[in-house]
């Protein structure tokens, strides 16, 4: 009876230690895609000055 008490609890602390490492995945996970979203936004606005830049420029010489 205590051997089964104790294999019950080592399989709990077994379950929190997998769900513990899963939320730090996701975490992480989570953390990677708005370092990935904000790059993406950053990219865009550089795009559209880009492009704002080379239509005035394309204006210059009509």
């Amino acid at each position: 009876m205590v051997n089964d008490f104790v294999d019950q609890t080592n399989l709990q602390a077994l379950n929190a230690a997998i769900e513990a490492a899963s939320a730090s995945k996701i975490s992480q996970l989570t953390s990677d895609s708005r370092d990935t979203a904000a790059q993406t936004a950053s990219s865009a606005t550089k795009l559209q000055d880009l492009s704002q830049q080379l239509n005035h420029q394309v204006e210059q010489f009509r």
